[in-house]
């Protein structure tokens, strides 16, 4: 090596030379960090001004493509999830004719079964920590904070039933009112939004959390994981004027049903602001950003816009995405995910599990109370506003735009997987919407944390992923 650098010109040298240290020092780097997850290392400093690489990571394509597999193992549902899911409501088909202990006996197998599948692919990742979770939450001044319909109620409930029992905690309910007929109705209070607090300052496991925050004790006044019950991510206000400008008033009213509102942008301005620590008469902000994790889909139908058409309804949610981007923008620090509006299944109750491909469905129409045809492209709406925000009044309206291209930070590819379970739903009085048991919730979870976790270490568009997760 040294008979060869002495042929080389003496600028060549230097670049020889240059190179042969980045390159060690690089190796000595990496061994140094070999207990850190890759995504991990790579924000960390580069040694010798090396430029960060550019990853490509894997395209949102990628990402969805895979399938529900077998557990083996099956899971023991007693130790898992704080024993919560141990039944189901409805037994479904096999629970037909059945009573009191065979029908609950239903019910625990329907659960079980539902359990009993995980998700195999290039987007499978690793379980959820719940003590990362906690404590990604505590290094934020409000945590993490969950928006929209009672669909994503049940991811809210799910990641509390991930919180082990030797954590204390409490729910704290309060309501949001709930319109039948907007604007000419009074509203109707119900339960709208849930903020889960550690509730014990003298608690060990309590204590240990928050110094794993580097935290003060005032931040227990916050929550960390916060519901907040808001159909359409509008106010009512800005709704009836929305609808107004699309479809004009019809017999003097705007034709708007059965929506909650619950004033979140309020909610997250309040969860932004620092926490006064008594000790010091400091501000705390913490080390890291709220997390908010919006969806709004389900209720942007014929039902809930009274006979709106498919075109009306479509420009209606465009404006609306523009709204509460420009509204998030307007905050402090805050990391925006988006999870995408899953159709229902048309006979749910006739599926005793997952199907392979959508080409196993009944297809979708646009018809009655519900427009589950528009979920796609309500859906690739957001995939575009992540991938290049909004820096103008315009958002795109090409509803047939394919998903290629990496996959947008923010958004949790999680729509095959669950477009793949329409044996997973409650069933109850023909609800073929809404979620039964953990198999699909705990995706959305997993994949929820997964990009926390990407997006606080710099990975924008590169992720890297544990296969075969549980």
């Amino acid at each position: 090596m040294k008979h060869r650098m002495r042929q080389l010109a003496p600028s060549t040298r230097w670049k020889w030379a240059y190179f042969s240290v980045g390159a060690l020092s690089t190796l000595f780097f990496i061994h140094a960090h070999s207990d850190l997850p890759l995504h991990a290392i790579s924000a960390l400093p580069r040694p010798f001004g090396f430029h960060k690489p550019v990853i490509l990571g894997p395209t949102l394509n990628d990402l969805e493509a895979g399938t529900w597999t077998k557990r083996d193992p099956p899971l023991d549902l007693e130790h898992f999830w704080n024993g919560d899911y141990t039944w189901v409501e409805s037994a479904g088909q096999e629970g037909e004719g059945l009573e009191g202990e065979a029908l609950q006996t239903a019910r625990r197998e329907r659960a079980e079964r539902l359990a009993s599948w995980e998700w195999a692919g290039p987007g499978a990742v690793a379980d959820l920590d719940a003590e990362w979770m906690l404590v990604r939450a505590l290094r934020s001044p409000g945590g993490i904070i969950l928006v929209g319909d009672s669909i994503q109620l049940q991811l809210f409930e799910h990641l509390v039933k991930c919180i082990p029992r030797t954590v204390p905690h409490e729910t704290v309910k309060s309501q949001s009112e709930v319109h039948y007929r907007v604007p000419l109705d009074e509203p109707h209070m119900v339960d709208g939004s849930y903020a889960v607090f550690l509730s014990s300052s003298d608690s060990s496991v309590v204590l240990d959390l928050l110094r794993a925050a580097n935290a003060p004790l005032e931040r227990l006044s916050r929550p960390v994981i916060t519901f907040v019950r808001e159909d359409l991510l509008l106010t009512i206000e800005s709704a009836s004027e929305l609808v107004g400008e699309v479809m004009g008033e019809v017999d003097g009213q705007h034709r708007l049903n059965n929506v909650v509102f619950g004033n979140w942008t309020d909610v997250l301005a309040a969860n932004s602001l620092p926490i006064r620590t008594q000790g010091t008469g400091r501000d705390w902000s913490g080390d890291r950003k709220n997390v908010v994790l919006l969806n709004s889909g389900a209720h942007w139908s014929p039902g809930c816009f009274h006979d709106l058409g498919e075109e009306s309804l479509w420009q209606t949610y465009s404006a609306m995405v523009h709204e509460v981007v420009s509204t998030l923008s307007a905050l402090p620090a805050t990391t925006l995910l988006y999870r995408p509006t899953i159709p229902g299944h048309a006979s749910c109750a006739s599926f005793l599990g997952p199907v392979s491909s959508p080409d196993e469905l009944v297809p979708l129409t646009f018809d009655g109370d519900w427009g589950w045809t528009l979920f796609p492209s309500f859906n690739e709406l957001w995939v575009n506003v992540l991938r290049g925000g909004i820096t103008g009044p315009h958002i795109s309206e090409d509803r047939d735009a394919p998903s290629m291209g990496p996959k947008p930070p923010g958004y949790l590819p999680v729509y095959t997987r669950s477009l793949l379970r329409p044996d997973a739903h409650r069933i109850v009085g023909n609800d073929c919407l809404h979620l039964a048991g953990p198999g699909v919730t705990h995706e959305w979870a997993k994949w929820a944390m997964q990009e926390i976790g990407a997006l606080d270490n710099g990975m924008d568009r590169a992720h890297i992923f544990l296969h075969g997760a549980s």
